[in-house]
């Protein structure tokens, strides 16, 4: 085999899904963009580091027969979204008669942590003292390895994306497919959805929404803030104006304290009036209070990130907000109760005007109820 013949190999172990039927991804235009000659010497550089770690040894290819007792090893990924992606089948497992537990980072250990699906939730500072049959592993990448390599060397582990890293893709979905052919589960459409949904079923905590009875009897909750740029939304004053002005709800601000500048700067635009019917509790909620304003809102609206993710947990309808590099068939879960706009440039681009027709489609049913409100009034106040 040449050279060339070998990369081209190599390239083509990430390029290609290890499952029955593939899921929503950007591999072909991965692949264009990178080249396959690029992509072959990471990845055999990337399989030279993984035999190094000493656990190919241990490697399983299925669950281990009549084993049950599982070990979800979720090592080196610290963002919330994609973990509620990664980890959404974890009720597949439980249903199928598996006992999972998870070992994570401890941020991650806190969010999952009496979870009904998992038997347990750990972290490196209080790992579990359980017998397992097998350990489940993201990737081969390195840093999927050092709680594996330094708690359970020696515990037989399936590994769930293999070498199916690089492109994006629904990562929800890929879990879910890849643990039905991994248990053998046929799942109907329906079920599929089900368990591809991002969730998160912990002890319930009371909305901060009881303590501000001028939201009721209904709010909208706008997720602020974010990291990249680009994909932060920025037009909320023009938007809370729309929903003010043309509904009786009230607006509910969220968001962790990178949204707090832009909460205050929102509510100082708003004159006095209106200023009333809106709570800030941007930077001052926790994850489990944030999830519970999202499951008593009439809608949520944010940005592609870990809020998105998290109001998806609930029930409640979404608009969610794109940057154009993210394809929102990689994220969404299947729910007409979702709306996606793409931006065709920086988020911000969208304008207050296109979010609100979002918005007026899914509140519909919650204004419906509202005594004495008529869609026109809506219509009229921004004719």
């Amino acid at each position: 085999m040449t050279a060339e013949g070998f990369l081209q190999r190599q390239a083509r172990s990430c390029l290609v899904q290890p499952l029955s039927a593939p899921v929503a991804s950007n591999s072909d235009a991965f692949a264009a963009e990178l080249g396959l000659r690029k992509l072959g010497w990471r990845v055999a550089r990337r399989k030279l580091i993984y035999a190094g770690l000493g656990q190919e040894r241990h490697r399983l290819d299925a669950l281990p027969p009549g084993g049950r007792r599982i070990l979800w090893i979720y090592d080196g990924m610290a963002q919330i979204g994609d973990a509620l992606m990664d980890l959404a089948p974890r009720s597949l497992l439980a249903e199928q008669g598996y006992e999972v537990s998870l070992l994570t980072s401890p941020a991650l250990a806190a969010v999952f942590r009496g979870d009904a699906w998992l038997q347990g939730v750990h972290d490196e500072h209080h790992p579990p003292d359980a017998v397992f049959d097998g350990a489940l592993v993201l990737n081969f990448m390195r840093r999927s390895f050092p709680l594996k390599r330094r708690l359970f060397p020696r515990l037989p582990w399936v590994c769930l994306q293999q070498h199916y890293v690089g492109p994006d893709f629904h990562r929800a979905e890929f879990a879910t497919r890849r643990l039905a052919d991994l248990t053998g589960s046929p799942l109907s459409v329906s079920a599929f959805q089900r368990h591809a949904r991002q969730k998160l079923d912990t002890p319930a905590v009371a909305s901060p929404s009881v303590d501000r009875p001028g939201l009721a009897p209904g709010y909208v909750v706008l997720g602020l803030g974010g990291v990249d740029p680009v994909r932060t939304y920025t037009q909320w004053t023009a938007l809370a104006r729309w929903i003010l002005d043309g509904t009786p709800l009230g607006v509910a601000l969220t968001g962790s304290d990178n949204g707090r500048q832009a909460a205050s700067d929102l509510i100082e635009a708003l004159p006095p009036a209106l200023r009333a019917r809106v709570a800030d509790f941007t930077g001052r909620t926790t994850l489990a209070q944030s999830q519970a304003l999202m499951r008593q809102a009439a809608l949520v609206v944010c940005a592609d990130g870990g809020l998105m993710h998290l109001a998806f947990t609930t029930s409640t309808p979404v608009v969610a907000l794109f940057h154009r590099s993210i394809d929102p068939a990689w994220r969404l879960p299947r729910d007409p109760h979702i709306i996606a706009l793409r931006s065709t440039g920086a988020v911000s681009e969208l304008s207050a005007q296109q979010i609100g027709q979002a918005c007026r489609l899914l509140l519909e049913p919650a204004l419906a109820t509202l005594h004495g409100f008529h869609e026109s009034t809506a219509v009229r106040a921004h004719a």
